[in-house]
Parts: structure tokens; C-alpha cells; sequence
């Protein structure tokens, strides 16, 4: 009869969802590690409210400074930490388990890099901080935390995640998941959102106004509205199924990656803060790029482009124009370029002497590469990687190599072999 009223006493708290309120009350003010049988020595920093020291049980010592690094030795497989703790840096220490319900004034928490397989952080309303990455999650509730600023959560096996309703979030982190979905509606306070490498078909960062930095590269986006994020600085969505990119009205935009898309035209004229561009691995037939002053790095490899003016682009030190259908090319002027890749297009021998005339003068500065095709391809009096040509090629080789530019053929292997010319 006992057993029994106590089966049914225990029934009635889970239902009331008294259970978990008792274990927390019993746990309140405590941190509970569950230590590695392999990892005895754990690194931990924790911050008391009052700056007192902060109580251990199962370890070597006692005690510890409040906002002190201290490495711990553990006596058994559990580390209890106790006091009023509003910081709690634990990571790479492979802790198996964290049981932090009952630190209620917790504002920083920084558990990443570990194993734990599960984190209840449900009642820390007053978290502010949260990195939880590079551990083994497959969730995470973090509903009702609205003074959540930070969240870290990358790099774990998360299916889904609800951020509704945490208005103050103005950082977030949650790439190399398996997120299919991710509603950021209403999060207008942030700035930095990271959600590469998960299996997201659509995301809706309209309202979004706030935002500086976005991630979303290596989904399964077909489509990407980011026309009216006015505040964006860096937009990375490679590695997608975008088949049309607006970002005409992104004139604070620094650096943009839209490569390995399914893109034919890319409009980023007016993009006058623009310094990093790639738009390699599309379809793209034409490219207007004068007038992008600041901008110093061009991937546009690999695209269906038939000419490229580069002129009055005075910052651009790395340009890949490679698998083109370019038949000139025009580096005259370009007094900061220091790497150049221009294999397989369309080049004939009089613009490639007129390129390698063209090249600045290094011979004050670090030297300049260049790779001017690649093995197998087809060029006149060219075999593997000596170059019997003719007398302007090779006299505009050697006047090259005078400023101090290294020629490369690109082997099968995508690695380069310097060319020399062969003895006449």
C-alpha cells in the first residue's frame, strides 16, 4: 500500500511539474559537473554576485577566488561548485554532464567544447551569455530566456530551434546543425546571425534591420531576399541553389560570397564600400565591376564571362578569373595586384604578352604570382611546363620575372608548377 501511495504521490508531481521544481530547489546555488574518467583535471573560472570565493566539493580543494582561472583535480566523477554564481566558464574540459538549474543569477554561461549531450537552461532568466558549441545536443530550449543578448550553439546535432520572442538576441550562432527551419522574425536587435551548414531550404530576414553580419552558406536555400538589410557588411550565401541574388540597395556592403549558386547576373554596381567579391561557380554571363575602388579581393572564376574591365581598381591585389571565355584582359594600371589566375580561357599569345607586360613592378615588394594556364590546356609552342615560344612571349616572360612575378601552370592536381623557359 506504501509503494503504491508513493507511485501515485510521484505521478501527481510530474504532473504538476513539481519534480524538477524540487530537484532544481535542491541543486539551487550549485553547479554539478560530471567529469571524464580520462579528464581529472578540469580548467574552471566562476564569478560569485558578492565576490566571495566559490565553494568545491569533489576535488582536491575546498575552495577558489571568485573571477580566478584555477585548474581543479577531480577525486571522483562529479565536481560540485557553489555560491551565488553569475559567470561560469567550464569549456574544453570534455565534461560528460551540467547540471546548472540551480544558479539562478547565472548571466554568462561558456560550456563549449565538451561532450554533454543535453543542457537545461530553462530556468536561468536572467542569461544574458550562452556558449554551448561543439558539443553533442540534439536540443536546446532556450524559450523564455528574453534577456538572452548571445547565443552559441554551433557545431552540435540540433533539429530545431526556437528563438521567438528574444527580442534582445543580437548575436546568434547555430551554424553546423541539421536545422531545416529557423524562424528569426521580430529579432530586430540582431546584428550577427551564423546559420551555415545546415539543411534550410528558406529564411526570412525581412525586418531584420539591425543586421551586419549574415551566414547562411552551405543550405538548401533557392532563394534569398536581402534587399532591405541596409545595415548588412558581410553577406556569405555560397554553397546554395540561388538562382537570383538583389543586393543593388546594400551600399555599406564589404564583403559579399555568392559563389556555387546558380546565379546568371549579379548587379553590384553602386557597391562603392565593397572590398571582397566572389561570385565563382555560377552562370554569370557579365560582371560590372568599375568604380569598386576599395575592393581588393575578385573571384569571379568559373562563370560564363566573355570580357572583364578591371580598370581604375587601383586596390584589387588578388584577381581569379580562370574558366572563362575571356579573350583579353586588362591589368594595365592595377599598381596593388599581387596574384593573378587567368587560365582556361580564351587567351591567344599576343594577350598573354600583353598581360605580362602589363604587370606592376614588385621588385620593392613581396612577389607576385600569376598563373597563366593549365596542363593540357592548349596553348601555341607550349609543352608541359616549358615554354618554347616566341621571341615577345619571351621576352615579355623574362621582363615578368624582372618584377618579380613567379609564372605558374595549375597541374590536374589543382596544385602549380612554376614555368620556365626552355633554352633556345
Amino acid at each position: 500500500m506504501m509503494a503504491e501511495s508513493k507511485k501515485l504521490f510521484i505521478t501527481i508531481l510530474l504532473a504538476a511539474g513539481l519534480l524538477t521544481a524540487v530537484a532544481a530547489t535542491e541543486n539551487a546555488g550549485r553547479a554539478v559537473l560530471g567529469i571524464s574518467p580520462h579528464e581529472k583535471e578540469i580548467t574552471v573560472t566562476a564569478v560569485t554576485a558578492d565576490g566571495s570565493p566559490v565553494q568545491v566539493e569533489g576535488c582536491t580543494v575546498t575552495e577558489f577566488p571568485s573571477g580566478e582561472e584555477t585548474v581543479l583535480t577531480a577525486t571522483g566523477t562529479k565536481v560540485v561548485l557553489k555560491g551565488a554564481l553569475i559567470e561560469l566558464v567550464c569549456y574544453k574540459n570534455r565534461l560528460t554532464s551540467l547540471d546548472v538549474r540551480g544558479l539562478t543569477a547565472l548571466q554568462e554561461l561558456y560550456c563549449q567544447d565538451n561532450i554533454l549531450t543535453s543542457l537545461d537552461v530553462r530556468e536561468l532568466t536572467g542569461l544574458h551569455t550562452l556558449y554551448c558549441g561543439k558539443n553533442r545536443f540534439t536540443a536546446l530550449d532556450i524559450r523564455g530566456l528574453t534577456a538572452l543578448q548571445e547565443l552559441y550553439c554551433n557545431d552540435n546535432e540540433i533539429a530545431s530551434l526556437d528563438v521567438r520572442g528574444l527580442t534582445g538576441l543580437h548575436t546568434l550562432d547555430c551554424d553546423n546543425n541539421r536545422l531545416t527551419s529557423l524562424d528569426v522574425q521580430g529579432l530586430t536587435a540582431l546584428q550577427w546571425l551564423d546559420c551555415h551548414f545546415n539543411k534550410l531550404t528558406s529564411l526570412d530576414v525581412h525586418g531584420l534591420t539591425s543586421l551586419q553580419v549574415l551566414e547562411c552558406s552551405s543550405n538548401r536555400l533557392t532563394s534569398l531576399d536581402v534587399h532591405v538589410l541596409t545595415a548588412l557588411k558581410n553577406l556569405y550565401c555560397q554553397d546554395n541553389k540561388l538562382t537570383s541574388l538583389d543586393v543593388r540597395g546594400l551600399t555599406g556592403l564589404r564583403t559579399l560570397f555568392c559563389n556555387d549558386n546558380r546565379l546568371t547576373a549579379l548587379d553590384v554596381r553602386r557597391l562603392t564600400a565593397l572590398q571582397k567579391l566572389d561570385c565563382s561557380s555560377n552562370a554569370i554571363a557579365s560582371i560590372d565591376v568599375r568604380g569598386l575602388t576599395g575592393l581588393h579581393t575578385l573571384y569571379c572564376d568559373n562563370n560564363r564571362l566573355t570580357s572583364l574591365d578591371v580598370q581604375g581598381l587601383t586596390a584589387l591585389q588578388l584577381l581569379v578569373c580562370s574558366d572563362n571565355q575571356l579573350t583579353a584582359l586588362n591589368v594595365q594600371d592595377l599598381p596593388a595586384l599581387q596574384a593573378l589566375g587567368f587560365q582556361h580561357n580564351r587567351l591567344e599569345e599576343d594577350a598573354l604578352i600583353r598581360i605580362l607586360n602589363s604587370l606592376p613592378d614588385r621588385k620593392t615588394d613581396e612577389e607576385g604570382l600569376a598563373v597563366l594556364y593549365s596542363e593540357g590546356e592548349k596553348l601555341p609552342k607550349e609543352s608541359g611546363s616549358a615554354v618554347p615560344a616566341s621571341a615577345e612571349f619571351r621576352a615579355a616572360f623574362k621582363a615578368a620575372k624582372q618584377k618579380n612575378w613567379k609564372l605558374y601552370m595549375q597541374t590536374e592536381d589543382g596544385d602549380g608548377t612554376e614555368i620556365q623557359l626552355q633554352e633556345e
